[in-house]
């Protein structure tokens, strides 16, 4: 199996459509949309949380591949996540990406691996996280 091919596997092209299948929530608790300036990829994600736990989330992904799959697993990913959390999560998988870091920081996650090979696709991957982390910030 040659990178590329491993690259946009199944996994990740499952994510990608989950994402393209997603919705924006109606008054959200918390919301931010952020934009790669290096590719031009945009996320925009909308936040529900009880007790300091996320409940739900709707996003809307407008990129490559490999952004809209990040996003299609945050969608899953972060349900159930304490809000608190959220902040560190672009460092840590930021660190399992760059493989400073033994395991992806959530669960379901395992796939995002053959990122680790394209360092100029990290920062499409952790887009959505860096949205989330700033939508709580506010």
């Amino acid at each position: 199996m040659t990178d590329l091919t491993q690259l946009y596997q199944d996994t990740i092209l499952n994510f990608a459509r989950r994402a393209r299948d997603s919705q924006r929530l109606q008054n959200p608790d918390a919301q931010a949309a952020v934009v790669n300036p290096s590719c031009g990829d945009e996320v925009e994600i909308d936040i529900k949380f009880s007790d300091g736990v996320i409940t739900d989330l709707g996003a809307k992904a407008k990129g490559c591949a490999i952004c809209e799959a990040a996003t299609g697993y945050a969608l899953e990913a972060l349900i159930g996540q304490p809000v608190k959390a959220l902040s560190d999560l672009p460092v840590s998988i930021g660190q399992f990406l760059n493989q400073t870091r033994a395991d992806m920081p959530l669960a379901g996650g395992e796939a995002f691996a053959v990122f680790q090979h394209f360092k100029s696709r990290h920062s499409c991957a952790l887009l959505v996280f860096e949205a989330a982390a700033k939508a709580t910030r506010r």
